[in-house]
Order: C-alpha cells, then structure tokens, then sequence
C-alpha cells in the first residue's frame, strides 16, 4: 500500500467526507459504548483528592486559587503537579451533580469517545486510507490499555492533554497557512494541553515532527507565517513554564519514593537499562495487554541491573527495528515515520530516560503514545489486506484484525470492571502483579477501612515481605493488629481455652499474632483450626 497525503479538506458531501464521518462515529459509539457501565461507579484512588476531598471544585469563587495553586492544595497536600483545567472541568461537574460521580464519570467517556474521534481525523492527516484511519480509532476506543484512564475520574488530565493535543495537530497545517484565528485557534490548543497535564508540551515535538517529515519541509521552514506560529508556540510554553515555577516552585516532581518508583534508588546506568527494560515491556503491553494494574511500583517491575539483561536487548532490538522502519518506508509510506516519531515523542517525557519521574510506569502514560500504535496497527493491516491476492488471503487479515479487536474490547470490559470500587481494583492488582509491595499494602488498607482486619494484616505482611522497610505498610499494619486484638480480646486473654472464630481469614490471621508474642501452642491450635475448616 503506498499511501499518499490526502486534501486537507473535502468537500461536505463527498464520499470520502461521509466515510470519515461514518467511521468516526463507529469510533464514538464503541468507546461510548464500552465505558457506559462506568456511570455507576464511585470514587477510586486519587478520586479522592482531587475531587471528594477537594473544596476549591465546590465554587467558582475558588478559580483564581485552582490557577494559583498545585493541583492537591485544596486537599490539604502539595505535589509540585500543577494541571488546573481538570479542576476547572470539575467544577463544572460539581455544579451539574454535586458529589455524585455519575457526572464525572460521563465526563470521561463523552472525552474518550471525542479522543477517538479525532484518532481517525489524524489517521486522514497522516495520509491513511480512510478505512485504516477508521479501524485505528475504532482499534483506540477497544484498547486494554485506557481503562485506567477513562474509569478513574482523575484520568480527566489526560483525556484532555490528549484531547488538546490531537486538536493542535490537525489545526497546525491551516494555522500556519492562513494565520489569523487558526493561529490563535492552535496557540490555544497548546495552551490548554499544558494546564491539563505536563505531557500536553509534546504537542510542538508533534507538529514539528509532521512539518519537518513533510516533503514540502524546505518551504514550511522559510515561511514567515510558520515562523511567525512557532514563535507563538514558544511564547505559550514559555509563559506556561514561568507560571508552573511560580506555583510549585520547580520545573520536575522532586519526591518520589522508591516505593513508587525503584529506579529513584538507581545509579545512571542502572536507571537506564531499567528504563529502556520498562520501554520494551510499554511496547509489548500494546500489543498483548494481558497484565494491566493501576500500581507498578516495587517491586512489580524487576530492574535491570546491566545492558546484556534480556528485556534491555530486546527493548533495543525493537527500538532498532522501529527506526529502521521509519527510515526504510519515509518516502513510500510517511506515516510510518510519523508513527515512530509521535509514539516515542510522547513516552519520553514519562520513561525515566532523561530523569526519574514520580513512577516507573503505567497504563495511563500510554494513552497518548497509543494513537500512533493503533494507527499503525491498522495501516499496517489494511496494507496486508489490498496487498494479498488470494480471497482467503484478505479473510484471513480481515480475521485477524477481528480478533485482535475483539480480544482488546474482552479485557477492557473485564479490567473495566475492576474499577467499580477501591477493593476491586486492589484485588485485581494483587493478582497482575503480585510481587507490589503498594498493591498488597493498598488492599490492607482498604480491608481495614472495610472492617475487615484479619484480612487486612495477610495483605500488610505480603507488602512487608517484599518489602521489610516499607514504613507504610508497617504503620497499617500496627492498626490492623489493634483492631484484631480489640475484636477478639478474650482469645488473647485465654488462647487456650476461648471459644475460635469461623473464619479461615481470622484464624490465620490471629495465628500470626500469636507467633508475634511467642505464644506457639495458641498459634498451632489456630492453624489447625483454619486448616480443618
């Protein structure tokens, strides 16, 4: 398939024009669709202290200290994060439902489905067929690897870092022909990516990357207009950069512990060859999300400790082959290059290569990058489909892309799932990645919030053998221990001779207790108990 650039614009009744508008509401109605169930879902994770905790989301008195402030003040804890449009976007939920979620979460989905959208309008600009730039926002709207950031209120900052930043691409091309209010349109674009999120700068990385892949390159550089639109862009970054310092008082997130990302502890080379070990296992999960979890801190994600590690070859050996791509197919088929260029663009800024960030990895830091692995995935299938003679040839590309789909749409639902409730998730991240000290402590927690303290202390020694310093888990575990004693304190007064628990969960739990105190005989009477019922 040799692809071609196609008009910027078509007329509003051309075929082309209707099978853009077709296969971008496909695209609406299957990201719609899939997350609908969201809208009964409460609070999650950091939910909390972005909204229910929150009291500058309640009024709109309080928006010059939301653009004054880092974005977890109004809940009482500073982040050196500054992102003060999804806040304001809460607002706007607050005035529409309160402190219901349904709002927010509906919030989410309309956002996806309107990311989506514009997935199969860059596809067209990336000079696609119409059909392959309509089958890689169908493939967006299906992908595992969003779920994080639709079902979680607090993913709000990057659906709309996202959502701003495909809007600055497909405007840039007019604004830097015709000026004037597509300029300022794009300039604007760039500006709310920004406050939305820290990774909306890669926008200008984009459209610089499209404009100097373009064979009219030569033409765009010595143009005033193009000029005169970078400057423009520069000037919002910088205005944007002098307003984050002012506000948190640095440019990067200078406390991150080791607990959420190991590589902090790292040396340079170390953190390196873990990082490019984190970038291979980023690509591989796009392609089989078979893991996903919202926590991948320590010590889920082992780090490599020298270059000849197997994940550190691998990574290079496809980062050698995507570059190899980019180069080979830059004239014939140019939206190769521009998928390779906008996927690693995107990443960098989160991959830990240029410093550590305030994690090692996750779902949500592939949201953006994702756009050009779904649009290459579909131009590369509907490629093998004009390319393959046989009529059993082109079934079989079509079936694979079927299954692909359909296999990606399966796990969203089931992980979607998980989202329902604090529990659930920390349940489902236990069993991803069972060796997070974070995931085993965060369940503790939230067994115990729950009032289930035995259950709680299994989780809290899990975290604490994978992690013995973990202080956190450690200090939850002092008040899982306290509420166990007080629930049961006739057994500890008499372990001999007091009346056991039914559950299998108390009982080794309580047995655990007991070999803290020395008391073995008590605690052999308890596991016997727990393994006869």
């Amino acid at each position: 398939m040799r692809s071609a650039p196609l008009p910027e614009d078509a007329a509003p009744g051309s075929p082309r024009t209707l099978n853009v508008r077709r296969w971008s509401l496909a695209a609406a109605l299957v990201a719609a669709v899939l997350y609908l169930r969201t809208l009964g879902y409460g609070w999650v994770l950091d939910d909390y202290m972005e909204v229910v905790l929150n009291p500058f989301i309640q009024s709109w008195s309080n928006l010059p200290r939301i653009f004054g402030t880092t974005v977890w003040t109004g809940s009482g804890m500073e982040t050196f994060l500054y992102r003060p449009l999804s806040q304001v976007t809460f607002l706007v939920n607050h005035g529409v439902s309160g402190l219901e979620p349904w709002s927010y979460h509906l919030a989410n989905v309309l956002l996806h489905a309107g990311v989506s959208v514009l997935v199969v309008r860059v596809g067209v600009r990336w000079g696609l067929p119409v059909a392959a730039a309509g089958l890689g926002g169908v493939l967006f709207a299906l992908h595992p690897v969003h779920v994080e950031v639709v079902a979680a209120v607090h993913g709000r900052k990057d659906l709309l870092a996202t959502l701003f930043v495909l809007g600055m691409v497909l405007n840039h091309a007019r604004a830097r022909t015709e000026g004037g209010p597509w300029a300022l349109l794009a300039t604007a674009l760039f500006g709310g990516a920004l406050l939305s999120k820290e990774t909306g700068a890669m926008g200008l990385a984009l459209v610089a990357a499209a404009d100097l892949l373009s064979p009219a390159r030569r033409e765009i550089l010595r143009s005033p207009a193009a000029r005169g639109l970078y400057a423009a862009y520069a000037s919002v970054a910088v205005f944007y950069l002098l307003v984050r310092v002012r506000v948190t008082g640095t440019l990067g997130v200078p406390d991150t512990f080791v607990w959420d990302n190991p590589l902090v502890a790292l040396d340079f080379p170390g953190r390196i060859w873990s990082a490019l070990a984190v970038l291979g296992m980023g690509m591989g999960t796009l392609v089989v999300p078979a893991t996903l979890s919202p926590d991948y801190s320590y010590d889920a994600i082992p780090v490599a400790t020298s270059p000849l590690d197997s994940r550190v070859l691998l990574a290079l050996a496809m980062l050698g082959l995507l570059a190899w791509c980019a180069v080979r197919f830059r004239r014939s088929h140019p939206w190769v290059a521009l998928a390779v260029v906008w996927y690693f663009a995107t990443l960098l800024p989160a991959s830990n290569l240029l410093v550590a960030v305030g994690t090692i990895f996750g779902d949500r830091l592939l949201y953006l990058p994702s756009v050009a692995f779904c649009l290459a995935v579909s131009g590369i299938t509907y490629g093998l489909y004009r390319a393959a003679r046989p009529r059993v040839a082109r079934i079989a590309a079509v079936a694979l892309v079927g299954l692909l789909g359909a296999g990606w749409g399966l796990q969203s639902a089931r992980y979607t799932g998980a989202w329902r409730s604090d529990i659930a998730l920390f349940e489902w991240a236990v069993e991803a990645v069972p060796r997070s000290t974070k995931a085993h402590h965060k369940l503790g927690e939230e067994y115990l919030r729950a009032d289930r303290p035995a259950e709680a202390l299994l989780q809290l020694d899990r975290a604490l053998a994978i992690a013995p310093s973990n202080v956190f888990a450690a200090g939850t575990r002092r008040q899982a221990v306290e509420r166990l004693i007080q629930e049961h304190a006739e057994l500890f007064r008499d372990p001999l001779g007091a009346s056991l628990p039914e559950d299998r969960s108390v009982l080794r739990a309580l047995a655990r207790l007991m070999d803290d105190r020395g008391r073995t005989d008590a605690a052999h009477r308890l596991r016997e108990a727990a393994g006869s019922r």
